[in-house]
């Protein structure tokens, strides 16, 4: 090693005061400048060896000794070329010289940090596929640890209050709507009114006696219903309007009934099918809606009876 390596590897220590201690695999050198720098010195029996960015620079000269290595293993003179290594052989290694006991690093008092406002918020959403089950679940995250009690509990009141007007939102979004009504074409008035002392009974080929009358499916649909949307088919039965209710499988079928095909993947609302047939019918339980029972084709209508599957209404 020269004498401008051994002035460069130095001069850290002259900048500073290191300190060494001693360890089961060799030495831990620091600065008192910068305490929290720690540096492994060790002997591998042949030459020591540093993990400082100055000893990796210089790691294919066997005789190179940085700062922290002459910390712990200092030149005994001048002579750097035939200064003895511990355990290279000779008789007696070179002793290490004792160093004073190390004196633990000043920590610094650290300052509280205010909190910088940070929150995690976590949403989770839980919806069933039939629509009757759609809940919300908000969680917020934050740190406490460098807060006052009085923080935290303001945090909490303006967290809570934050969820509340979330939940309001979600409320508002997911109300159910109301009930769309039957649409129902306007009757005029008669010319001469006449007392009637009891409500007149519908007409006879639609008040649910068994026999199909002719009707038309007009259209696909889709309602928003309690329990969610629900497809449809507009029908008008004898100047009044029904409703075959189901999904898109069985409103396919009941179509297929009234002699058409069509495929329950084009079953869609605004679908136009204006196709007739005949239907058996019967009256809600407070005679306000006309439910359609069962479908039939055109030229081929059952006599007498109740023939096929009945239409969920």
């Amino acid at each position: 090693m020269t004498q401008a390596q051994f002035d460069t590897a130095s001069a850290p220590a002259e900048a500073g005061i290191l300190i060494a201690s001693k360890t089961e695999e060799g030495f831990r050198v620091y600065s008192l400048q910068t305490p929290s720098t720690i540096y492994q010195v060790r002997y591998d029996g042949e030459q020591w060896t540093c993990n400082c960015f100055d000893f990796e620079n210089h790691k294919s000269d066997t005789t190179y000794r940085c700062a922290h290595i002459l910390t712990v293993a200092p030149w005994p003179n001048g002579n750097h070329a035939t200064a003895p290594q511990p355990g290279n052989g000779h008789a007696k290694d070179a002793a290490v010289p004792a160093l004073p006991p190390a004196e633990p690093p000043v920590e610094k008092k650290r300052a509280r940090k205010r909190s910088n406002g940070s929150v995690v918020m976590l949403l989770k959403r839980s919806v069933s596929p039939d629509g009757r089950i759609d809940s919300l679940s908000i969680e917020f995250s934050m740190g406490v640890a460098d807060i006052t009690s009085a923080e935290i509990k303001d945090k909490a009141a303006k967290t809570l209050e934050l969820e509340k007007e979330i939940v309001g939102v979600f409320l508002k979004l997911n109300a159910p709507p109301a009930p769309s009504p039957v649409l129902q074409p306007t009757v005029a008035a008669p010319t001469v009114a006449k007392p009637q002392t009891q409500p007149q009974p519908a007409p006879r080929q639609i008040n649910g006696n068994g026999n199909p009358v002719h009707a038309r499916l007009i259209d696909i649909a889709k309602v928003k219903g309690r329990y969610g949307d629900r497809f449809c088919i507009n029908v008008q039965v004898n100047g009044r309007w029904s409703r075959i209710f189901g999904s898109a499988e069985q409103l396919a079928a009941d179509i297929a009934k009234a002699g058409h095909h069509i495929e329950a993947a084009n079953i869609e609302p605004g679908l136009r099918l204006n196709l007739p047939c005949l239907v058996t019918t019967k009256p809600s339980d407070d005679g306000k809606y006309l439910n359609v029972e069962k479908v039939f084709p055109l030229n081929n209508a059952p006599k007498g009876g109740n023939n096929g599957s009945a239409v969920p209404n």
